[in-house]
C-alpha cells in the first residue's frame, strides 16, 4: 500500500482572521511559533496514527491584510533544488506557497 508515484493535485480552503495578528515564538510547538500549519498524508483521514509519509510542521505567517490570491507555484528545477525538494517517499519535501496581498504588509 502507500501513495503510488505520480502527480497529485489537491485544494485547501482557508479563512483569514478578521484582525491583524503576529505569530510569536513558541518553542513548545513543532514549528517553534504559536501558530503552525501541520501537513500529513494519511492512510485513514481521521487517524493521525496512520501515516503514509513523514509529517511536516511549518510556521504560519503573521496575519496582515486581506489575501487577494494564494497558490502553490510550479517550481523550476533550480527552485526545487534551492528549497530542498525531494519527491522520493519518506523524504523531506517542503511545500512552497505564494500569496498576494491587497495592501502593504503591516507586520514584518
Amino acid at each position: 500500500s502507500g501513495i503510488m508515484p505520480g502527480l497529485y493535485r489537491f485544494q485547501m480552503l482557508g479563512k483569514n482572521p478578521s484582525a491583524v495578528m503576529a505569530n510569536p515564538m513558541d518553542n513548545t510547538k513543532p514549528c517553534r511559533r504559536q501558530y503552525c500549519w501541520d501537513f500529513h498524508s494519511l492512510e485513514v483521514l481521521s487517524n493521525l496514527n496512520s501515516p503514509l509519509d513523514q509529517m511536516i510542521s511549518v510556521p504560519s505567517f503573521p496575519i496582515n491584510s486581506k489575501i487577494v490570491e494564494a497558490l502553490m507555484p510550479t517550481l523550476t528545477r533550480d527552485q526545487q533544488a534551492a528549497t530542498g525538494r525531494d519527491d522520493r517517499p519518506r523524504s523531506r519535501n517542503p511545500l512552497v506557497f505564494s500569496f498576494k496581498l491587497a495592501n502593504t504588509a503591516v507586520l514584518p
